[in-house]
């Protein structure tokens, strides 16, 4: 609520409170009790005002197009006069409008039609909108409320409902579009209580639901409840909400001048007794008798006005006096708001809340921060001890029911207390509650008892995990005693095993040191032999190929048919054996280590041409396809040339050998890590699945029962995968037995 609308909150409280007791007791309102004087008082406030009172300026004329609907005595229609507007903010406005020199033109409907047609701009003012956050993004108000007014909770006969909780599976009516709709429904669904809620276009229907039983209870503001709920037979009940300034409002950005104009009346209204305002406010809530004026008032009229001109003389020293008190009011006042404004801050800056307690009358005043840690807006609901105690944990309410009890029961004038409250999420929040009884009455009981709420849950969650540690500690410190007892027997133990293991490992250390000496002496035996042995059998072989060729060739004469096969097998022969020959000493090469790599920019397409080139006559032969698939854009790779080459002649060579039919397809493609990769797939007969794993060890040939075998030393693949290796790269292998196989060979790039 704005600082302006709290401060004539305050002034006119008072006039409300006698307003409404008058109307309870079906009396008139505080005034003097004797007829004789009051005409003449009234005569001489109308003369001094008057004197004194300036004119306010002429306005420009204008229409102005004003919301009606039905919510008496605040705004409704006169249907006994032909729907004539009336009520207590018609008759303000229209006060205004004399005055401005406005022309009023009302236009009726629903409160929410009336909202609508506010925010349309189809209607220029709408009266009796209670301000709230929300509506302040859609509409403007001005800064003097009309009224204060707050909601009560209007029961039939019969239906028991004294707190909020036993509103808990029944049904209420409420104003559709008020803010009493809004603020409870959201007040009961943070309590958690199941309450049906059915929005009515007006509060008489509401009231009537209720009387016929098709609901439990109504709301509605005070001003009409008060003054309706006893021709409908309702019971007003002790649960009230929501107190809240109602204003005249316009759409947003519009019609400020309305706004500035009802402002500059209401000010002026509320600091003058017997104003408009109160005379309106006094028609509406109270009933005020008329009676007759006994004979000896009128011989007094005459010696009052005699006394006239005095009083207009003491009522400008009154004024003077006025102006200068004034000044010293607002001064004052304005300390007190910079005062409440820094205590706000360093409430804030603590994160604590401050709340007031009146023991006797079970009052209970939240700051707005006690509402914000639980999750709910500033002011969400009205608080109250049986509102509090609901919120309490069941475990912890007794026990800080006692605490608090305490303060009153021994006299104590301190407290402090840990307990949880419903967050509005349905967690728990641990509070730290501190209090002091700072007021007590004669019999020294508490009358006011003030203190701080402080959010304590992390603190106490961290305590309590720490307690479930200790409980546990003592547990574990024997458990793990015992378990280190048991691992210095086992370490013992294992301390004589690992000495004895230590021995034997020293001892076949010595015996593998002897053992790689002479594996190695062996190694460098066996490449002498296999260095000397290939020269000595390449030699011979090479003169049995030739000359062998020479014979088939027919250079020495012609050969007959079975001599022409003889020298074909001892050529064939003489190639297989210098294959095998060239095989073992290459593994035996690079197995010593004696391999060197030659790198340089190769480009694979046209490596992979060049193999395809090679084997193509075998393919030919037996009617194979072989089909070579690579990227468009050439790229140089760094490696050995000849080394790749021999390891895609070796595979390609292979999967055209094992194929009776089909194609073998050769492709290779850069990998965006920086890798490249060549795959040679076939669709020859497969590779068992128990024989994949050994396809590149030494001299291993895959076997096919049935089926003849293609000659080979079985080298190639071991040769090509430890190429491949040395080049930095490797190959890999999937075969599925009657489809194919597919060798993939990784290089870097």
């Amino acid at each position: 609520m704005p600082s302006d609308a709290r401060s004539v909150t305050d002034r006119i409280g008072p006039a409300l409170a006698s307003l409404r007791a008058a109307r309870a007791g079906r009396q008139p309102l505080a005034t003097p009790r004797t007829p004789s004087r009051a005409p003449l008082i009234y005569a001489a406030l109308a003369c001094l005002l008057l004197l004194s009172t300036p004119l306010p300026a002429e306005a420009a004329p204008r229409t102005v197009r004003v919301g009606v609907y039905q919510n008496e005595p605040k705004v409704f229609t006169v249907t006994e006069e032909n729907g004539r507007p009336a009520g207590i903010f018609i008759d303000l406005i229209e006060q205004m409008a004399k005055e401005e020199g406005w022309t009023l033109v009302y236009v009726s409907g629903s409160w929410e039609e009336g909202l609508a047609e506010l925010e349309s701009g189809r209607i220029d003012l709408m009266p009796d909108v209670a301000y709230s956050e929300a509506r302040d993004k859609v509409y403007d108000f001005h800064k003097t409320p009309v009224v204060d007014s707050w909601s009560y909770v209007y029961a039939r006969p019969g239906v028991e409902v004294d707190r909020l909780s036993q509103l808990n599976g029944k049904s209420v009516a409420v104003l559709k579009g008020s803010i009493q709709e809004t603020v409870f429904t959201q007040m009961v669904k943070g309590f958690g209580y199941d309450v049906t809620i059915v929005p009515l276009g007006s509060l008489k229907e509401a009231f009537a639901r209720t009387q016929d039983g098709v609901v439990d209870a109504a709301i509605a503001n005070y001003l009409f409840g008060d003054y309706f709920f006893q021709e409908y037979g309702l019971r007003k009940t002790p649960i009230v909400f929501n107190a809240v300034p109602l204003f005249y409002a316009t759409a947003q950005g519009r019609n400020a001048d309305l706004l500035e104009a009802a402002d500059r009346h209401l000010t002026t209204w509320i600091n003058e007794p017997g104003s408009v305002y109160y005379r309106t406010l006094s028609r509406y809530t109270a009933e005020v008798p008329e009676s007759p004026l006994p004979t000896w008032v009128y011989w007094t009229i005459g010696a009052i006005a005699g006394l006239l001109l005095i009083a207009t003389g003491l009522a400008l020293l009154l004024r003077w006096q006025v102006g200068v008190k004034t000044q010293h009011l607002v001064a004052a006042t304005e300390a007190v708001r910079e005062a409440e404004e820094r205590l706000r801050l360093a409430l804030d800056a603590s994160g604590q809340g401050i709340w007031d307690w009146y023991p006797k009358t079970g009052e209970v005043i939240w700051t707005p921060r006690n509402f914000v840690m639980l999750g709910y807006e500033p002011d969400a609901f009205p608080m109250s001890m049986d509102v509090w105690k609901e919120s309490v944990h069941p475990d912890d309410l007794q026990r800080t029911l006692d605490v608090i009890e305490g303060v009153i029961e021994t006299g104590d004038r301190t407290f402090d207390v840990e307990y949880r409250l419903r967050r509005k999420s349905g967690e728990w929040m641990w509070t730290a509650s501190n209090g002091k009884a700072v007021q007590r009455d004669n019999e020294d009981r508490p009358e006011r008892v003030v203190g701080t709420n402080a959010d304590i849950t992390a603190r106490r969650t961290s305590e309590l995990e720490l307690e479930r540690y200790r409980g546990h500690l003592e547990e574990l410190v024997d458990a793990r005693t015992r378990e280190l007892a048991d691992a210095n027997t086992e370490l013992d133990a294992t301390n004589e095993a690992l000495q004895s293991a230590n021995d034997e490992l020293e001892s076949a250390l010595e015996s593998l040191t002897e053992a790689n000496e002479e594996l190695g002496e062996a190694t460098a035996a066996k490449s002498r032999f296999l260095a000397n042995m290939s020269h000595e059998l390449r030699t011979p072989l090479n003169s049995i190929i030739g000359f062998a060729g020479v014979l088939a060739g027919g250079m020495t004469g012609a050969l007959t048919e079975e001599q022409s096969m003889q020298v074909g097998m001892i050529y064939r022969s003489g190639k297989q054996l210098l294959e095998l020959i060239n095989d073992v000493l290459d593994l035996s090469r690079v197995e010593a280590g004696g391999v060197e790599v030659r790198r340089g920019p190769v480009d694979p397409a046209a490596v992979i041409e060049d193999v395809e080139h090679t084997v193509r006559p075998l393919a030919a032969e037996k009617g194979i396809a072989i089909q070579v698939h690579a990227p468009r854009r050439r790229t140089f790779i760094d490696t050995d040339a000849d080394k790749l080459r021999q390891i895609l002649i070796n595979i390609v060579g292979n999967a055209v050998k094992f194929t009776s039919d089909g194609s073998v397809s050769v492709t290779f493609e850069y990998e965006p890590d920086g890798w490249i990769t060549f795959v040679v797939s076939d669709t020859g007969r497969g590779i068992p699945e128990d024989e994949v794993s050994k396809v590149f060890d030494v001299f291993h040939q895959a076997d096919h029962p049935g089926e003849i075998q293609p000659q080979g030393s079985g080298l190639g693949l071991t040769i090509s995968r430890d190429l491949a290796r040395l080049l930095g790269g490797d190959i890999t292998v999937t075969s599925t037995l009657g489809t194919g196989s597919v060798f993939t060979l990784t290089l870097p790039a």
